[in-house]
C-alpha cells in the first residue's frame, strides 16, 4: 500500500514538472513579408493603379 502511494506521489510530481516546464516566457519573433517584383506582374500592378480591381456594383442594387 505504501509503495503504491509513493508511486502515485512520484507520478503526480513528474506530471506537475512536465506541465510547469511549459510555463516559460515566450519570445516574440519578427515576421518578414516579401513581395516578388517579377516583370510579368506589371500588368497586375498597372490594373490595380488604374482601379480595375475595384468591386463593381450590380445594376439591380
Amino acid at each position: 500500500m505504501i509503495q503504491s502511494l509513493n508511486a502515485l506521489k512520484v507520478s503526480i510530481l513528474f506530471i506537475a514538472l512536465i506541465i510547469l516546464s511549459g510555463c516559460q516566457p515566450s519570445y516574440q519573433t519578427h515576421l518578414r513579408v516579401a513581395a516578388n517584383n517579377w516583370i510579368g506582374y506589371t500588368p497586375l500592378y498597372l490594373a490595380d493603379d488604374m482601379g480595375l480591381f475595384e468591386p463593381k456594383k450590380d445594376k439591380d442594387d
